[in-house]
């Protein structure tokens, strides 16, 4: 099994990361400087609260540059929610917003202008159960599983990157994908029961 770095810049949900993590016997820490980053050999980005604020937290503590370093190499990265946002290349958030620019794609405001369409999107969804075997994180998942979201912002990506959508609204939109090295899920794992903890373990040993 790898050993996993929880990505903490002052913007995740360690805790509830950390216990999911630990329910699984994923073995892990916590990588906070970039002289870190040298001791795992995979990462997971959480992430809640503005894209904005996120960027200026891993480059104010110098994240950013190390773990672009590091996926380069070959080791995989996991984003949650905002953590997977981060990822993209912008965001709307707040006036145009570079990312980190792993994965081509951008991220924009749920704005669809249907009746009783609330944002932010919170609660349990089910994904596109036809789309589900394009992402191997959710291998030996009930396809029929639901997982927690809460957003209100969300990642359109390019056709050829691995991906999973779940239906808001009346509108598919990104709630997985993979990109080479790199993973991300809008949703939170660590709250979605069985289903997020296998997927948390899938990540952990593949």
């Amino acid at each position: 099994m790898k050993k996993v770095g929880i990505i903490d810049y002052g913007c995740g949900n360690i805790a509830s990361l950390q216990n999911a993590l630990e329910k699984i016997e994923c073995r892990f820490g916590h990588v906070s400087s970039p002289d870190q980053f040298d001791l795992y050999d995979a990462y997971i980005l959480p992430g809640v609260g503005a894209f904005k604020h996120g960027m200026e937290s891993l480059i104010d503590n110098g994240i950013d540059l190390a773990l672009l370093e590091s996926v380069k190499k070959g080791k995989k990265l996991l984003g949650i929610c905002l953590g997977m946002q981060l990822l993209f290349e912008d965001s709307s958030e707040g006036g145009r917003q570079k990312g980190l620019g792993l994965i081509p794609g951008n991220i924009r405001k749920i704005d669809f202008f249907k009746k009783n369409c609330r944002v932010p999107h919170m609660g349990w969804n089910n994904l596109n159960i036809d789309e589900v075997d394009n992402v191997g994180l959710f291998r030996d998942i009930d396809k029929e599983s639901s997982y927690y979201f809460v957003h209100s912002y969300y990642a359109t990506t390019k056709k050829h990157i691995s991906q999973v959508t779940t239906s808001y609204c009346e509108n598919n939109i990104l709630a997985a994908c993979e990109y080479e090295n790199i993973s991300g899920v809008q949703f939170h794992p660590e709250k979605s029961h069985d289903a997020g903890l296998k997927l948390l373990d899938n990540f952990c040993n593949k």
